[in-house]
């Protein structure tokens, strides 16, 4: 809380003006710096509290109200109220929550998506599945089933050979030039 720093307002430097005299001597000593100079724009919070705290003390009690000033006038809410916390520093942009419909739109885009890969999953699966058992009935042999159902680009092209009526033979490699 000590680097903490809170705009010093005229309304704030009004307030805090009347109770300098009666403050005990540290705190009096600590306040004029920022009271007296009209340059400084901040105060510590840290100043403010212990102001607060000792007002709500009894010397600060009995001192407030021989010189006619409300105890409640130096409570942290009040010396708090219009001021900017930290105004030296650079905080980043206020980003608000999102509407409710963009949150839909974005679930909805998420469940598409979420949809599609699974589709492609299984259309591969299927597809894997359906040239296994399609081979099956063509009574290609086990090696030719996990070939055809698990192409990648080094796998050479495999095409059956034909014989002089038209029909299929086994399988034969084709070389690549």
């Amino acid at each position: 809380m000590d680097s903490l720093n809170v705009s010093l307002e005229s309304h704030l430097r009004d307030a805090l003006k009347p109770v300098l005299p009666i403050l005990d001597a540290q705190l009096q000593r600590r306040l004029a710096q920022f009271v007296d100079h009209s340059s400084s724009r901040t105060i510590p919070y840290s100043l403010l509290f212990d102001i607060s705290k000792w007002t709500r003390s009894d010397q600060g009690l009995t001192a407030l109200r021989a010189s006619s000033l409300n105890p409640n006038d130096y409570t942290m809410v009040v010396l708090l109220a219009g001021t900017t916390t930290s105004p030296e520093r650079k905080f980043g942009n206020y980003v608000p929550p999102k509407d409710e419909d963009v949150l839909a739109q974005e679930r909805k885009r998420e469940r598409k998506a979420i949809t599609t890969i699974i589709n492609g999953v299984f259309s591969v699966g299927g597809s894997g599945a359906a040239a296994w058992i399609g081979s099956a009935s063509t009574g290609w042999k086990y090696e030719w089933k996990h070939i055809r159902s698990k192409k990648d680009e080094n796998t050479p092209d495999i095409q059956p050979e034909e014989d002089t009526r038209g029909l299929r033979k086994r399988p034969a490699v084709i070389a690549e030039l």
